[in-house]
């Protein structure tokens, strides 16, 4: 009560969700379907938004097949930058062929640190998509 007299607000949905990030995919899992059976509204939502860039390693194939339809190559391209050398191979390899060799072209383009913001835009995109691919 003290907070609420100071002006303080907590607001417990951010916090499970940066909590929630933090977690393997199979802790995120079991949390989230406790939460759904009281609130199932809550639990779609936190899912939705507590998706991260690691995870995305997790999806399969057939998810991605999706993505091209829906995301630029040149987006997938720098969404790939920093993920493993074989996932970035396979994603790629599911892909067409001139979709594939403009996200290669874009992945190996050498971006200044400066654009970062760049980068993490086009993550965002994808773990966007797939999270609505995934509902």
């Amino acid at each position: 009560m003290n907070e609420q007299k100071n002006g303080i607000y907590i607001n417990g949905k951010e916090q499970a969700l940066e909590i929630l990030k933090l977690m393997t995919p199979a802790e995120r899992s079991r949390i989230l379907s406790s939460i759904n059976s009281k609130n199932p509204t809550l639990a779609n939502e936190l899912k939705q938004n507590s998706i991260n860039f690691k995870d995305i390693e997790e999806y399969s194939m057939d998810a991605y097949k999706v993505i091209f339809t829906r995301v630029k190559p040149e987006v997938l391209g720098l969404a790939l930058k920093n993920t493993q050398t074989t996932f970035q191979k396979n994603v790629l390899k599911s892909a067409p062929r001139d979709y594939a060799e403009t996200a290669f072209k874009t992945l190996m383009l050498n971006i200044p640190a400066s654009k970062n913001e760049t980068i993490i835009r086009a993550k965002k995109l994808i773990v966007s998509e797939l999270s609505q691919i995934n509902q």
